[in-house]
């Protein structure tokens, strides 16, 4: 028996919150979301949907922090569903608070909105993201040498 393939949407929670909205395409955020949405999944079960969002979401938050230099970390939890219409942002409705703190000084602009992030999968991107979000100077310092050397091939 063959199995029909449908359109799923899945969202991975983050470790933290969105400083950006990247409005369109299929992996989208909203600033100060928790939230990385995978949108127009096309699978034939929930798992498989996961895992082709997942790859989706890697590739995409790759992306972001090799051109925009934010670093963002898949956390734990995730929410999927069938996607009932092309236009569906989110499964869940969040009501989003966002507080603020000024501290002296300048700060590097980043942009609050994107219309969509292309994304071009590379191995050097992958790793800039590992060490822009490591905390261990070593996997910092390894990572940064990959990069360098899938540059440089």
């Amino acid at each position: 028996m063959k199995t029909m393939k449908r359109l799923y949407i899945v969202e991975f929670d983050l470790k933290t919150r969105s400083p950006i909205t990247v409005k369109n395409g299929d992996v989208i955020l909203d600033k100060g979301c928790s939230t990385v949405t995978v949108r127009n999944v096309e699978a034939d079960s929930q798992d498989n949907a996961i895992d082709k969002a997942r790859t989706e979401a890697d590739a995409f938050l790759n992306e972001l922090s090799w051109q925009y230099e934010i670093g963002l970390e898949i956390g734990n939890g995730l929410t999927v569903m069938i996607q009932d219409s092309p236009l569906t942002r989110h499964i869940k409705k969040y009501h989003i608070k966002v507080d603020v703190d000024i501290i002296g000084g300048r700060r590097k602009k980043v942009l609050h909105t994107l219309q969509e992030v292309a994304i071009k999968p590379s191995d050097a991107e992958a790793h800039y993201r590992k060490a822009a979000i490591s905390q261990d100077p070593f996997d910092k310092f390894r990572n940064l040498c990959l990069v360098i050397d899938f540059i440089q091939t």
